[in-house]
């Protein structure tokens, strides 16, 4: 039944008693393992932990197509030294929960927090279908999530998104000893340059996330060439706004 605290109670030193105390230490040794399996969800998504265990990530690399999404607080800094160190873990805690759940319904794994930042992976390390189009529907739906918190909470929170989808390296990367399961390449450093860039209550995608995304539920804006901190040249870039939000711009068609 899963209840790896139950244990046989050993009343004599014969074979039975081996039997019973071998029993006892298998059920410890479960226990163990089932909080380790805990521990590991909390500290990494629950599909690269499950990965992870099973074996199925080996340490290197391989070529995915994913969709990219990075996203962070506008004016954290501003915020946070009015306020304890406490209360700025409470803050962030109850911003990262909901936006998590998010990410988690669009298919995607929240590969990392960074201070008031989280970035999304959607594609590895599961393949799955328009990685793109999930990672901007998420995207969406952060910032919609994010108004009713502003409206329910008593902090007023504003982020800014970028997403990029293409291809990357993803896989276990680190030492023997110390490993995380992560994304790199030029698309990662898109997305996030995107971010950097978005405004308030905004997100920025690339062509190629444009190209994908979902024409019923969204739309994207095109932008002025933008030109990216570490970026050679300008980069083609979109303002990604909800469907029904398009019909409301005065110059939509």
């Amino acid at each position: 039944e899963g209840r790896f605290d139950v244990r046989v109670p050993l009343r004599s030193n014969d074979e039975l008693g081996d039997l019973g105390s071998s029993f006892n230490q298998m059920a410890a040794d479960l226990e163990l393992k089932e909080r380790y399996r805990s521990i590991l969800d909390l500290v990494a998504d629950k599909a690269v932990a499950s990965d992870l265990l099973s074996g199925m990530i080996e340490l290197g690399g391989e070529e995915r197509r994913v969709g990219v999404l990075f996203c962070d607080i506008r004016g954290f800094t501003a915020i946070s030294e009015r306020m304890t160190p406490p209360d700025i873990i409470l803050m962030l805690n109850e911003h990262f929960t909901p936006l998590t759940e998010v990410v988690h319904r669009h298919g995607g794994v929240v590969d990392k927090f960074v201070g008031d930042l989280i970035m999304a992976i959607f594609g590895a390390p599961k393949t799955i279908s328009n990685p793109g189009m999930r990672a901007a529907a998420c995207a969406l739906e952060m910032i919609e999530w994010r108004r009713k918190l502003n409206e329910a909470s008593g902090w007023v929170i504003e982020v800014g998104i970028g997403v990029a989808t293409g291809t990357v390296v993803a896989g276990r990367m680190g030492s023997n000893n110390r490993l995380n399961y992560t994304v790199l390449g030029a698309k990662v450093n898109l997305a996030s340059r995107l971010c950097g860039k978005a405004g308030r209550m905004e997100t920025l995608i690339d062509e190629e996330t444009a190209l994908e995304i979902d024409l019923s539920a969204a739309c994207a804006e095109p932008l002025p060439p933008l030109e990216l901190k570490g970026l050679a040249g300008t980069v083609t870039a979109f303002r990604l706004l909800p469907a029904r939000q398009q019909e409301l711009q005065p110059n939509s068609s």
